[in-house]
């Protein structure tokens, strides 16, 4: 509405010459279909990241004077952690083959990249493999 109406109205400072009219900014249907997408990705991050912090509340401890303890009020948070996590890789590789998705395919496998990167440092760490099992 802002973008059809501005150039016209009285209430809005006018452009400065030579630069875009306001309407030159309204978004195509495209840019709206495409802001679509990079919403239902990032939705699936909201999720987890909503999960885990429902699941992990932190704890601090300690005085002005005294040492300050961190610690998880759910112990251990590892184990919920990791099956999040490899959650979200699944819906991104999900994204990454949603012909859909064509588009956003290169941030979508950069962002599966940069997940695998450190959700592969724990297989190197005995502590992760011990706090997962039963």
């Amino acid at each position: 509405m802002f973008m059809n109406t501005a150039d016209d109205s009285e209430d809005v400072p006018k452009v400065e010459k030579g630069q875009p009219k306001y309407e030159s900014y309204k978004l195509s249907e495209g840019e709206w279909t495409l802001l679509d997408l990079i919403h239902e990705v990032l939705e699936v991050c909201s999720l987890t990241c909503s999960l885990l912090c429902r699941s992990t509340k932190i704890i601090v401890s300690g005085s002005r004077e005294g040492p300050r303890n961190v610690s998880a009020e759910y112990y251990p948070t590892i184990w919920r952690i990791l099956p999040a996590y490899e959650e979200l890789l699944a819906d991104w590789r999900k994204f990454a083959a949603d012909q859909r998705m064509v588009t956003l395919r290169p941030a979508i496998e950069a962002g599966i990249g940069s997940l695998e990167k450190y959700y592969n440092k724990t297989d190197n760490s005995p502590a992760h493999i011990v706090s997962m099992c039963e």
